[in-house]
């Protein structure tokens, strides 16, 4: 005999754009957790697209459709196919964040350059050094592209998680 118990909504499901950029949706079910041992019926219902029967449905689609190509072209059938269709027809949305991520850890790695370069000629000549603004400006590129990869890496591969 199977007992039902009655969830609470999800709070990702509802959850604002800046609460999700700051990982702040599960702080209700942190607290109490904190507050009390956390029973079944505390946790919080599955999202739609996390649900394992839905997924499955999903990718037994993707396979009869690579099935079908394979047969059309006179081939095996790949899973390795079928599974990069499933991956880019559920993710794609994530493939700009990784792409983000990238560049801005490029961008740390010049705006850090550029910040040696500064402190370094601003050392050996002090007659004709540059503007102290310009340190500040390369400072602060550093630390935004430094910013940039911890937001968008953990965004990127939370949804990336979510899926598999």
């Amino acid at each position: 005999m199977t007992v039902s118990h009655e969830r609470p909504p999800n709070p990702l499901e509802g959850a604002s754009f800046l609460s999700q950029l700051t990982f702040s949706w599960p702080l209700p079910i942190i607290r109490l957790g904190v507050a009390n041992a956390i029973e079944e019926n505390d946790i919080p219902e599955i999202l739609a697209d996390e649900d394992s029967d839905r997924n499955r449905r999903r990718f037994e689609e993707v396979w009869k459709e690579e099935q079908e190509i394979a047969a059309r072209k006179g081939q095996t059938p790949s899973l390795h196919r079928a599974l990069l269709r499933l991956y880019f027809r559920t993710l794609w949305y994530i493939q700009p964040g990784i792409a983000i991520t990238s560049v801005a850890r490029i961008g740390q790695a010049l705006a850090l350059g550029r910040l040696i370069d500064y402190f370094a000629g601003d050392l050996q000549d002090h007659q004709n050094h540059q503007h102290k603004s310009e340190g500040y400006i390369w400072a602060a590129a550093l630390i935004t592209c430094a910013t940039v990869p911890l937001v968008a890496h953990h965004q990127t591969y939370f949804r990336a998680w979510r899926m598999g």
